[in-house]
């Protein structure tokens, strides 16, 4: 997932419910294997997805929260 779809994720989310109180980052993956032998490729997809995807979808939804006076 990149930045700007997780936006439009987030202002999905904030059209249907017409706020946002909380975000839950729960998206990861995982690279099956051993460590030395792991493609490069799929190590930086298990960087993307379990924390680039956390920081993008934290820092949008949390200046959306800041905005509106609260949020968790």
């Amino acid at each position: 997932m990149n930045q700007e779809e997780s936006e439009r994720l987030l202002l999905s989310a904030i059209e249907h419910f017409e706020h946002l109180d909380i975000l839950v980052n729960n998206a990861g993956i995982n690279a099956i294997g051993s460590s030395y032998e792991l493609p490069l490729e799929d190590y930086k997809s298990v960087l993307d997805v379990n924390l680039t995807g956390a920081f993008v979808c934290s820092q949008f939804a949390g200046k959306i929260m800041k905005e509106s006076g609260g949020g968790s």
